[in-house]
């Protein structure tokens, strides 16, 4: 490429990266992790503790343990037919499937990864052979170890003592139409039942096995998700577009009623979950293949939908309140999608030296003041420090400088690092990597996810410039990594580079990529996978021997 077109080429890509600050706004870090093929995965559970989920794979008729520490699948074990939900009693380490196409249940063992018992919900209706009970939810009573099964055709509730695999009851408790969805409430001993076609909640006392009352919430509920810290449950309805809000403090009041609020959604919610430390609620959304956080401090939407990284179909999710995730799974995508409920931003390359020095911008999006940390990276994912700043509703700050603000210095820190922005609000964010000699600014802007297959539409070494290459690493595991450069002519392979091993948290940086690659004076694309599927983010920094330059960012590709 001859210097004119790459110049010109250059303040192309400066100002539109200057448009896209104005434009971008937060997303969320994302993370697959392939299942089985086939196997269509409808609902997951986590043991925070122990960093293990199961998902209940609808189309195969399985579970899948899932070690989220390795991102890899432990086993996948067969079940009964066609499973819609899990949930897991930590204390024993054991999971419940339910089997909507069969009218049973699964237990099953995580030590010993297998099936220990396939226990019915209900006994056979002899006038009525062709009847299902079609269980389609279930809650866990871990203190008596008592597995709670909505049954979707049944109208009630079916109770299995799991101590001894039985179910203990001769016929079901009477719920409402369509139970589909079910949560416990251990201070009380009631289940909340949710009703798709009676649009309500039928409370029903446990230990006494009676009928509380029947709470009217929005149309077509689908999902409860309760919060024992707070006293709340959230139930998700899917006619309506909304989330009813249930103090749980007022199931027996007589003058109030237990709904306090209704969040709108405008998307049809498919599930729900919350991390009662955070009071962040995030709900899933089939139709518009997106995902929506709330925040249950005040019940409001956040101004920020997330529709990357989650599936065509997105389904079940639940919260893994060890690390602030949300894992999330859809019928249409055989992954697990692992996403973080902090808002966050990774800005890859920030470098304070005789050359560079690198200033960062945040943008508050939120109607509320945000409380923002800065935390710069080395290369290995080390942390070197930590710094924060409050931004005003819908303001802007500029910290001059990053690198020497985080670690607190006055002076040239000589450090090259990736700085990682969180806050409480939702926000955007961008990096200005500025030469001291022309004060050139080269822009990126903050993202958080990241991708295991990328392009860049270029990378150079011909004339006057050359491309810096930033990989970093977003994943839980070290990001195995190889690159191809393409002949822009042709198309062909001009080189391959295998021998990259991305630290967790950390980033490789080559100063220029396609001599490290073997090849001179020359452009074209570059494409990066990951073979082990961690999530990157990966940037170019293109820069001219007159010192000016700017930074190009590579897409996801499928």
């Amino acid at each position: 490429m001859d210097s004119s077109r790459m110049d010109g080429w250059m303040k192309h890509q400066f100002w539109l990266l200057a448009g896209l600050i104005l434009l971008g706004t937060v997303t969320l870090q994302a993370q697959q992790i392939p299942l089985p093929s086939g196997s269509g995965p409808f609902d997951v559970a986590v043991i925070p503790e122990t960093g293990i989920a199961v998902t209940a794979n609808r189309n195969s008729n399985s579970a899948s343990i899932v070690d989220l520490s390795t991102g890899a699948v432990k086993t996948t074990i067969a079940v009964g037919f066609a499973p819609t939900s899990v949930a897991i009693n930590p204390v024993t380490n054991r999971a419940v499937v339910t089997n909507f196409g069969d009218d049973t249940v699964s237990i099953i063992d995580l030590a010993s990864q297998s099936v220990v018992a396939t226990v019915a919900v209900g006994a056979k209706i002899a006038t009525d052979p062709t009847f299902h009970y079609s269980p389609r939810a279930v809650a866990i009573d871990t203190a008596d170890n008592l597995a709670i099964v909505a049954n979707l055709n049944g109208g009630g509730i079916s109770l299995i003592d799991l101590n001894t695999n039985t179910s203990i009851l001769p016929d079901q408790l009477r719920a409402g139409t369509s139970p589909i969805s079910v949560g416990y409430y251990p201070a009380q001993g009631l289940a909340l039942v949710v009703n798709y076609t009676s649009n309500d909640v039928t409370v029903i006392n446990i230990p006494n096995r009676v009928l509380v009352r029947a709470i009217s919430v929005g149309t077509n509920p689908v999902d409860i998700s309760l919060d024992l810290t707070n006293n709340r449950a959230y139930v998700a309805n899917s006619g309506s577009n909304n989330i009813s809000v249930i103090d749980l403090q007022k199931l027996f009041s007589t003058t109030e009623s237990p709904v306090i609020a209704s969040i709108p959604l405008g998307v049809p919610p498919s599930a729900i979950s919350v991390n009662p430390i955070t009071n962040v609620g995030v709900v899933t959304s089939s139709n518009s293949r997106s995902m929506s956080l709330l925040n249950f401090n005040d019940n409001t939407l956040y101004p920020t939908v997330i529709n990357t990284n989650i599936g065509d179909a997105p389904n079940g999710v639940a919260v893994n309140v060890s690390n602030n995730t949300a894992l999330v799974v859809s019928p249409i995508n055989d992954y697990l999608y692992i996403n973080s409920l902090g808002f966050i931003n990774y800005l890859p390359l920030a470098i304070d030296d005789g050359t560079y020095r690198a200033n960062v911008g945040i943008t508050n999006i939120s109607t509320a003041e945000g409380n923002f940390q800065l935390e710069l990276f080395d290369k290995d994912g080390k942390s070197l420090g930590k710094g924060t700043a409050k931004i005003a509703a819908h303001g802007f700050q500029q910290i001059n400088n990053v690198n020497r603000y985080i670690l607190g210095s006055t002076e040239v820190t000589n450090t090259i690092g990736s700085v990682r922005v969180t806050a409480d609000q939702p926000f955007s964010s961008f990096i200005s990597l500025i030469n001291n000699v022309t004060n050139d600014p080269a822009l990126q802007v903050g993202r958080s996810t990241g991708y295991s297959n990328l392009v860049l539409d270029s990378v150079t070494n011909a004339g006057n410039f050359r491309s810096k290459l930033v990989i970093l690493n977003l994943g839980n595991a070290i990001g195995v990594t190889s690159l191809t450069a393409f002949n822009p002519d042709t198309g062909e392979t001009l080189a391959t580079k295998t021998d990259i091993f991305v630290p967790v948290g950390g980033f490789y940086l080559s100063n220029d990529i396609l001599a490290d690659m073997g090849q001179t004076g020359k452009f074209g694309p570059l494409q990066i996978k990951s073979p082990n599927l961690q999530p990157l983010i990966v940037v170019t920094l293109v820069e001219s021997t007159s010192n000016t330059g700017g930074f190009l960012e590579a897409v996801g590709i499928q």
